[in-house]
């Protein structure tokens, strides 16, 4: 897990290329080469953790000299990959020798699909004059762009590149942010800055022309089983599946910890990974609201597993300062106060141990949140004659908010359009309430057309499931799952030098889910149907059976007993962008409704995170803050120094 920034026909400075330091502390190392009339870059930042020695250094060169990797991240099947690499002379044991060798024998749509990993890399291919760009499917690692011209910056975080750019923050990003509660891909904020899609590959041709070609690697068929047997030998072949993948993410050279909740998800993991490692550290937050706090629950399943367990309370003491701090570092709108704790969480872990598992991933794929639990009759609904169009009338007029949801995505008759509905955190009309009145048509039609290009980007991959209780889950798992709990999860851990991995997003695990007809993952009473099944195998049944607290903590109640002070910040706040769209009267109002005891808590931190995150002030001041509490930026700089 490291920092990666590169650059063509740009030089970076040595202040710029440091603002990623703090995702690989070990070490730094750059590559610049001449390729044609095209000059190319190639800064990391290293986390040790596979290959402790200098054999793992990056950036690396393939075994010809012909190819140069900066990646960051793992691939866990390395080592049956380096089997089929012949003909190579390997001088370490790190993944990383193994994919710039494997890219260099091949870097297509074939031979990315066969890599199972967390990643985001960029490959240079001097032969060919290419560079190539990639996301792991489900977009666990960043990866952002920016290219004018011929000039093309990328980097792990967005920091790197605002450093090198004007901001222009796009309107119908932002309206489109407010409305679905995530950032979608490609896009950022900023209308100059893009992500890599999760599956991507984007090719870079530096043959005379710049030009620019993208494609996914991960939009394959996706594979239909024959049942020929009973569930019995699905939970098994399910647990034989999720036992190999916390195997191969244990994959290390350092000592590894997990991340621990109440809940099955994380238990299950920690379990699994006790059989594989002997010595292993269980980390745990909670709060001083003992209806919302897991320690206990954890410490019981830590004494269970006998493992060697830590934990903190969360302070919400000073709530501007951390949230301006915590927003900063993870550099998109949250619409989540789970990013509190898992800030704490982080800073605890990385205090012990370089790398954690944890149980995330696993509500999406399984259909273990709630709102999924509607999707049964949603499926039922939509095949009615007469229902749709009644259950669309209706829903204008319904205010509550997952109700309103559940009728709108009945209503619509796309399946795209339901998707978006049925994640919506505003209806249509809510949302023309928050904006200026003298705004809301020219807003209004950079909205729909930013949430055109989203609709755009969604119908150009193929195999998608057709049924909605299908669909929705699928999409969650690659849209709003990356955009949202992997990305702030990502920064977050990074941001203290610590590396996150996800078994239960195990390509092989996912794809076996997938084939599950629904009834085997969840219904309209369960989630995680077979998940829990197996889990009986590790963990006594009031563990796999305890219900799992919400990780957010009480942000909802310290946010309505704060909303005095947060009315005033808003009134003081001087964001001339944000206000120039959106009425701070109406907003206000949020913030009113919230505190006489109505659930807006989640509408709030949006809208904050995103005044924050356009806020001019950013553009200078928010890299070296985020910096400052994990390392001292001069040694940074002292390192970086000496190959300027």
């Amino acid at each position: 897990m490291c920092g990666i920034v590169g650059s063509i026909n740009n030089d970076l400075s040595n202040e710029v290329v440091q603002l990623t330091c703090h995702r690989g502390p070990d070490e730094f190392g750059l590559k610049k080469i001449l390729i044609g009339s095209f000059s190319v870059q190639l800064f990391h930042h290293r986390l040790s953790i596979l290959d402790l020695s200098n054999n793992g250094s990056q950036p690396m060169t393939s075994s010809d000299g012909q190819g140069i990797i900066i990646f960051n991240g793992e691939i866990y099947n390395h080592l049956q990959l380096r089997d089929t690499l012949k003909n190579v002379h390997f001088k370490g044991h790190s993944d990383t020798e193994t994919l710039v060798n494997f890219c260099r024998k091949e870097c297509t749509h074939h031979s990315l699909s066969k890599l199972n990993g967390i990643f985001g890399f960029a490959y240079l291919d001097i032969t060919n004059k290419k560079i190539f760009l990639a996301r792991d499917r489900f977009g666990i690692k960043p990866l952002y762009y920016h290219f004018k011209g011929n000039q093309l910056l990328f980097s792990s975080e967005i920091r790197t590149i605002i450093s090198e750019v004007e901001p222009r923050y796009s309107i119908g990003v932002i309206t489109t942010a407010l409305q679905i509660r995530h950032v979608p891909a490609p896009q950022t904020l900023l209308k100059d800055i893009f992500k890599v899609e999760p599956g991507q590959l984007i090719t870079i041709d530096l043959d005379d022309t710049f030009s620019i070609s993208k494609s996914y690697y991960a939009d394959l068929p996706r594979k239909k089983r024959l049942f020929d047997g009973t569930k019995k030998r699905l939970v098994v072949e399910y647990g034989q599946l999720l036992e190999k993948a916390v195997e191969r993410q244990l994959l290390s050279d350092v000592e590894v910890g997990v991340f621990l909740s109440g809940g099955v998800d994380s238990s299950l993991i920690a379990a699994i990974a006790k059989t594989k490692v002997e010595n292993i550290k269980g980390f745990t937050v909670g709060f001083d609201d003992k209806l919302l706090d897991e320690r206990a629950s954890a410490s019981e399943t830590a004494s269970y597993l006998n493992i060697e367990h830590y934990t903190e309370e969360v302070k919400f003491d000073n709530f501007f300062e951390e949230f301006e701090h915590i927003v900063n570092i993870i550099e998109e709108p949250a619409d989540t106060g789970s990013i509190f704790p898992m800030y704490a969480l982080s800073k605890l872990a990385a205090s012990k141990v370089k790398v954690v598992l944890s149980g995330q991933g696993a509500d999406e794929p399984l259909g273990g949140y709630n709102k999924y639990k509607a999707l049964p009759a949603v499926d039922f609904l939509v095949k009615a004659p007469v229902l749709p169009r009644l259950f669309g009338y209706c829903a204008k007029y319904i205010k509550h908010r997952d109700l309103r949801r559940i009728f709108s995505s009945v209503g619509s008759s796309s399946n795209l359009d339901a998707y978006f509905e049925f994640n919506s955190l505003f209806g249509n009309h809510a949302l023309h309430e928050l904006m200026n009145k003298n705004e809301i048509e020219s807003v209004s039609s950079k909205y729909y057309s930013a949430l055109r290009n989203y609709h755009t980007v969604l119908k150009s991959k193929n195999n998608l499931p057709l049924r909605r209780s299908d669909l929705f889950p699928y999409l969650d798992t690659r849209t709003k799952l990356p955009e949202t709990l992997l990305n702030y999860t990502d920064k977050i851990t990074m941001h203290f030098g610590l590396e996150c991995r996800v078994p239960m997003l195990d390509n092989d695990l996912v794809e076996f889910i997938e084939s599950l007809p629904r009834k085997y993952r969840y219904s309209y009473r369960n989630g995680k149907i077979i998940h829990k099944e197996f889990a009986r195998n590790y963990l006594p049944e009031e563990m796999v059976n305890r219900k799992k607290l919400a990780f957010h903590g009480p942000s909802k109640d310290y946010i309505r007993r704060k909303s005095a002070e947060i009315k005033v910040w808003l009134i003081q706040n001087d964001n001339r962008f944000f206000w120039r769209i959106f009425n701070k009267d109406a907003i206000i109002k949020l913030v009113d409704e919230h505190a006489l005891f109505g659930n807006r808590e989640k509408e709030i931190i949006l809208i904050i995170s995103t005044i924050l995150l356009t806020s001019k002030q950013r553009t200078t001041s928010h890299a070296n803050k985020s910096l400052l509490n994990i390392i001292d930026i001069a040694t940074c700089l002292g390192a970086c120094a000496e190959y300027f």
